[in-house]
């Protein structure tokens, strides 16, 4: 009976229909590759690759460190901030569903925050109070006509209905450019034309 053995097999049992592949046949498929061969000469170095790699990001941190620790710091204070700043969106879309709140003076209070600390922290892109604020209004109209089941049906259709919110500047606006922390599209970007779906809702 021929049957293939394993290339462990040297018992003597069986008998091979072809020789087993060895490192001295380089046709076969023992011998490594070049890819393979590359990957264990990087392999050998990577101790020093790792080192080399932990020391600079230790001296960047270090010397970043140093850096800041010579840079005045903006204080942003809270003391004088408005308490609306610290009800939850649900809270407050809660209070302007029931009349207790207006969109409009939520919103005042947030453009007012964010042009006090924005030159401190510089993480607003793009500015939209002038609009945000004529939708307040709108938003007011809307609710001041509505009864008792409408404001539950807009508390489930539309739950955060006229509260403020930022989006990331990765999202389409309709009207403005869309930078994406590229500096090209800040320069050269087209604005949008309409807003990205989540924005819209």
């Amino acid at each position: 009976m021929l049957t293939v053995a394993g290339c462990g097999d040297r018992s003597g049992f069986y008998e091979a229909k072809s020789p087993c592949p060895s490192p001295s046949s380089p046709n076969s498929d023992f011998y490594p590759s070049f890819a393979m061969r590359r990957y264990a000469f990087i392999r050998s170095f990577y101790p020093i690759l790792r080192f080399f790699a932990d020391a600079y990001f230790l001296l960047a941190d270090a010397l970043f460190a140093l850096y800041n620790a010579f840079q005045p710091i903006d204080q942003i204070s809270w003391e004088s901030a408005d308490p609306l700043l610290f009800i939850s969106a649900n809270k407050a879309a809660e209070m302007i569903r029931r009349g207790k709140l207006k969109s409009f003076s939520l919103i005042s209070v947030y453009i007012a925050r964010v042009k006090e600390v924005n030159e401190s922290l510089n993480v607003a892109a793009h500015f939209n109070f002038e609009a945000a604020l004529k939708e307040a209004e709108t938003v007011d109209q809307n609710i001041g006509q509505l009864d008792e089941k409408g404001r539950e049906e807009l508390a489930i259709s539309k739950p955060l209905y006229g509260v403020p919110f930022t989006a990331k500047d990765n999202l389409w606006v309709k009207g403005f450019v869309t930078v994406d922390g590229n500096k090209w599209r800040r320069k050269y970007g087209k604005p949008a034309e309409r807003d990205a779906e989540v924005v819209a809702k």
